[in-house]
């Protein structure tokens, strides 16, 4: 009996000696930084996971999306979280989310999206490439948005809303002051921070100004309908480059589609993932680009659209909303 019991313990311990053992490899990591509380950011991210759901590479791939505070702490640390999982590639979204990306100069390859001015944040601009960075640019001309509201519009004095630490805000104020004299019209600047609030007083400047441009800069985010709702008591037209804006009110809005940002980055990375370098992805300029006229908005002020202006546009907001048109917008 003992003799048994001793073969039965050897036999276990070969047994046990012998196992085979199972390696779980670890799936590669995609970081994504997508900053929270921006619209045009979600509505972006919403087209990435839409395309990414057609890469090849998507089921074999960790996907870590974190959703951080646009403040410049917490862009960078989540720019260190993802270098620290050890991410193969991180995506961003936004000027802010870039210009933390290229200031920490992680190892990885990048891709960014949402990006307005991107040589003025040290990355390849439309068309040019690097070892490290590409992305897609929602770069739209000012001087086509600015033609098509001087068509519509006798305002003279333009008031430029902007916050001076933002990068795009920044970009765009310069863009405008420097064409509006073309178009017989003078610029006023109006600076507003983060902590900044809008109130009656801001837009009961007249002899300022009888228009007002609203910048794509984050500070104004969470007051944008407070914006064009006081501008609209104050009877001051709005216009701006940010999405959807002539939902809420404003006067003119033209930008670049954000989903289609967003398949675009998500196009980047599955290249990516299947080995091409960053440095032969060209950096991309917006093919979607949205031309939104608030009719309704026009006729309050009683201003005439002329048929140039309506037929760019690609959506017209009125009592019985007309669909969009088809077609490129074509810029000048």
């Amino acid at each position: 009996m003992e003799l048994r019991t001793l073969f039965l313990f050897i036999f276990l311990a070969v047994l046990c000696w012998f196992r085979p053992v199972v390696v779980y490899a670890e799936l590669p990591m995609v970081a994504i930084v997508l900053p929270k509380g921006i619209e045009r950011y979600a509505i972006a991210h919403s087209g990435f996971e839409e395309r990414w759901g057609q890469c090849p590479k998507a089921s074999q791939t960790d996907l870590y999306v974190q959703r951080p505070s646009p403040e410049k702490l917490s862009l960078a640390n989540s720019i260190r979280k993802a270098v620290g999982f050890d991410a193969k590639i991180i995506g961003v979204y936004g000027d802010r989310a870039a210009l933390a990306v290229v200031r920490e100069i992680p190892n990885v390859p990048v891709v960014f999206g949402e990006v307005y001015a991107p040589a003025e944040i040290g990355l390849p601009s439309p068309g040019e490439s690097s070892e490290r960075f590409t992305g897609i640019s929602n770069f739209t001309p000012v001087r086509t948005m600015l033609r098509n509201f001087r068509g519509v519009s006798p305002s003279k004095q333009l008031g430029v809303i902007y916050d001076p630490d933002d990068l795009a805000g920044r970009w765009q104020y310069r863009q405008i002051v420097d064409m509006l004299p073309n178009l017989g019209m003078e610029g006023q600047e109006i600076l507003m921070g983060i902590e900044d609030a809008p109130g009656k007083e801001l837009f009961q400047q007249g002899d300022r100004f009888d228009a007002v441009f609203v910048t794509d800069s984050y500070a104004l985010t969470s007051n944008l309908q407070k914006m064009v709702d006081l501008a609209d008591q104050s009877d001051v037209p709005v216009i701006s480059q940010i999405p959807n804006l002539a939902d809420s009110g404003a006067l003119i809005d033209m930008a670049a589609d954000p989903r289609e940002q967003g398949e675009a980055l998500a196009d980047m990375v599955c290249k990516l993932l299947s080995g091409e370098s960053a440095g032969n992805i060209p950096v991309l300029s917006p093919s979607r680009v949205e031309l939104v006229i608030n009719l309704r908005q026009a006729k309050r002020f009683g201003f005439r659209i002329p048929f140039q202006v309506l037929g760019m546009a690609t959506r017209i907001i009125q009592d019985q909303e007309v669909p969009p048109q088809t077609g490129t917008l074509k810029m000048k």
